[in-house]
């Protein structure tokens, strides 16, 4: 239950609220109740009818991901929480989560569909094969300068690999179209 602001102003407004007795009369709230002020939260947020108390923390000279997963296996070894309580992980990790998932749907379906191009385009299972094998060691180069730059793995990193395996792929057509034009009898 919530009184308007009006009623609980401060303390004393608290203890004089009238409530129903089982005879029917009414009493003060201060002869059934102790009421003092206490430190806590700042703020306690509400979520429909959910109560909840944000902490937040920010992330640096580490990855989200890893910063996240290591927090949560200490707050769920250390933090026993009472019935009815939950735990949740949410803002930019969150989004993160989100976007790794839809990353991991994206990229193999968007590899298929550029082996079937590659297919139509060159004729032949063996060059689009070629011409995508490039891909893993594309991923490799760009981990390799990942990590000598020491730029942690997110979102936009992972845009990066997939503008790099673009690229990759662009440079094996080109590779594989001049090995045929050269490979015909009577080119130099």
């Amino acid at each position: 239950m919530r009184y308007d602001a009006s009623y609980r102003k401060d303390e004393e407004d608290l203890q004089n609220l009238m409530v129903p007795a089982m005879n029917g009369k009414k009493i003060p709230l201060k002869e059934i109740a102790t009421i003092y002020t206490q430190t806590g939260p700042a703020f306690i947020y509400r979520d429909n009818t959910k109560r909840f108390i944000g902490v937040k923390f920010s992330v640096r000279d580490r990855d989200l991901g890893s910063t996240i997963a290591e927090a949560q296996a200490r707050v769920n070894k250390s933090i026993q929480l009472p019935k009815g309580y939950s735990i949740g992980w949410t803002g930019e990790f969150e989004n993160q989560v989100r976007a790794t998932k839809r990353l991991g749907q994206v990229v193999p379906v968007s590899l298929v569909a550029i082996f079937i191009i590659l297919f139509i385009m060159m004729g032949s299972v063996k060059d689009a094969g070629l011409i995508l094998m490039n891909v893993p060691f594309a991923l490799i180069g760009g981990i390799l300068a990942l990590h000598a730059t020491g730029i942690n793995f997110g979102i936009s990193a992972g845009v990066g690999f997939i503008a790099l395996f673009g690229i990759c792929i662009q440079n094996g057509v080109i590779l594989i179209s001049v090995f045929h034009k050269t490979s015909r009898p009577g080119c130099p």
